[in-house]
């Protein structure tokens, strides 16, 4: 809410809604709000916990990001996701954001939440968010040789690995701001603390 800045005036679309969680927090900020994802199975869960929480603002529809035209609806205000991004290659994430433009009103926003950023991979892949003592950096380091050990020896194995830590796609944020510039589109960048 803090970086969308909703009124009730607008229409949003929730891309990746997986069970609702998301929606049921934003859709009392939006006059309407559609949620879409590729899993029957997330779209079934998502309306059981929006009837649950009484939600009535919200539509559904199993849609991959890709086919966000397919929402009987222009002049689009917010169209968001939250860590769905790194399931898409770089031209899928392009396709995604020509196919908003055109539902999105003249001053709408596409927003990206928590896109695993290449800068933290290895910080990720030797589980230091998962720390809570007082680090020793030199079992750090350990960690680190033996993570890029253990993706040298997979790329021996099979040429085409690439390690993803099992997030899908790590993007860096000029890999992104460069995409934007393509399609003529403003970016901004907000991390964590």
């Amino acid at each position: 809410l803090l970086f969308i800045n909703p009124n009730k005036n607008q229409i949003a679309i929730d891309t990746g809604c997986g069970a609702g969680e998301l929606m049921i927090e934003m859709a009392p900020h939006f006059k309407k709000l559609h949620g879409i994802d590729f899993s029957s199975k997330m779209i079934k869960k998502a309306k059981e916990n929006l009837k649950n929480a009484e939600i009535k603002n919200v539509s559904i529809s199993c849609l991959d990001l890709l086919s966000i035209k397919e929402i009987n609806h222009s002049n689009i205000d917010h169209i968001y996701n939250n860590q769905v991004i790194q399931y898409l290659n770089i031209n899928e994430i392009e396709q995604h954001l020509i196919e908003s433009k055109k539902i999105l009103n003249p001053n709408g926003k596409i927003y990206f939440f928590n896109i695993p950023n290449k800068v933290f991979m290895d910080i990720f892949g030797i589980g230091l968010f998962r720390h809570k003592k007082k680090i020793n950096w030199k079992k750090l380091s350990l960690k680190i040789f033996k993570l890029h050990y253990d993706i040298q020896k997979e790329k021996l194995k099979n040429k085409n690995y690439q390690y993803d830590g099992g997030l899908g796609n790590w993007y860096s944020p000029n890999d992104l701001k460069l995409l934007a510039n393509k399609l003529n589109l403003e970016v901004d960048f907000f991390s964590p603390i």
